[in-house]
């Protein structure tokens, strides 16, 4: 049986590494989201970083992401499609990823 314990453990142990792997990857994405929007429109970066970086992780992160840009960048007077931020999402995931 301590061969099944030790297995049992060591899958856990994956799982929550690559659950922590995950989270890493999507806030390095996020942040990098709010760089090239931040540049883009030359907004401040911090006040955006902040804002998606508290959204919570889970179902629907990426469209509250997404929602989350396009509040801020209509109080700066700008109006931007949510298809092109979820391009900008999406470039910034592979680039987050490597």
């Amino acid at each position: 049986m301590p061969m099944f314990e030790d297995r049992e453990r060591a899958y856990e142990a994956k799982f929550a590494h690559d659950q922590e792997m995950r989270f890493l990857a999507i806030a390095r994405r996020d942040k990098l989201l709010a760089h090239t929007v931040a540049t883009k429109f030359k907004i401040a970066e911090d006040q955006l970083t902040s804002r998606i970086l508290a959204l919570q992780d889970g179902p629907g992160h990426d469209e509250r992401v997404i929602q989350a840009v396009t509040t801020v960048l209509q109080n700066h007077g700008s109006t931007v499609p949510d298809a092109d931020i979820a391009g900008w999402l999406a470039e910034c995931a592979i680039q987050a990823a490597l």
